[in-house]
């Protein structure tokens, strides 16, 4: 299942005009990223149970270390 989400982010990052760096993938790209999925379930999961951060917020948080990660995924 982890593996069909990844290629689909993958493919869905590749198509994106706006991307802050150039998605070009690689093994370094795949492993941030897929770091950056179980980053995903930790904090949501984390949210679900305390809520005391708001939705926005985590959105934000979420799309900005998304962003991180494939900057240094973009590295190699």
């Amino acid at each position: 299942m982890l593996f069909r989400s990844l290629d689909s982010l993958l493919d869905a990052l590749a198509a994106w005009e706006a991307a802050p760096v150039a998605i070009k993938r690689t093994p370094l790209l795949e492993t941030a990223v897929e770091g950056w999925i179980f980053f995903v379930e930790g904090a949501v999961l984390r949210w679900l149970e305390q809520r005391d951060v708001g939705r926005d917020e985590l959105r934000e948080l979420l799309q900005r270390t998304l962003i991180g990660a494939l900057a240094a995924g973009a590295d190699g």
